[in-house]
């Protein structure tokens, strides 16, 4: 998704909902349809998308991001609140030479991801079954397995 452009992410949510979208954000069908299309730019005015909401959202984030780097999240946390997913873990920043501590410490936040979903399942009706319970459990490990995985990698960079 990290290569995806906002259009993108729009036309892959939206799909065919484009209707029932701009209903319920009250714009015209024209213009949700513009958003799942890539906008003009300087070097290409030809194509005929429009700014969408996760353009602006953007630019508030980078905007500030340069003025106060902890407020700037707060719109992708409110959200993460808002629809029950787990706060984003933020990837470190500089050299990423490491590739091998980059993917285990991706393979841990992939497993520690299921797991939270394992559990937000399992918890859905209020009871547990056994068969949830035995999901948790198999991710409970993998994540465990996952995060000593990343830990082993971490020791090796004490000096």
């Amino acid at each position: 998704m990290k290569g995806w452009k906002s259009y993108e992410a729009l036309e892959e949510t939206i799909r065919r909902d484009t209707e029932e979208i701009a209903r319920a954000l009250h714009q015209s069908p024209q213009l949700v349809r513009k958003w799942k299309e890539q906008p003009a730019t300087d070097e290409d005015f030809q194509q005929s998308g429009a700014r969408n909401p996760l353009d602006r959202i953007e630019i508030i984030i980078f905007t500030i991001g340069r003025i106060d780097p902890e407020r700037a999240h707060v719109p992708i946390k409110w959200l993460c609140a808002r629809f029950g997913f787990m706060p984003p873990i933020r990837m470190p920043e500089g050299d990423v030479s490491d590739v091998k501590l980059m993917q285990s410490l991706l393979k841990w936040m992939k497993e520690f991801g299921e797991t939270s979903e394992a559990i937000s399942e399992s918890l859905k009706d209020g009871r547990i079954t056994k068969d949830e319970i035995r999901d948790v459990e198999k991710e409970i490990r993998e994540d465990i397995e996952a995060g000593m995985g990343l830990l082993a990698l971490l020791r090796e960079r004490v000096r």
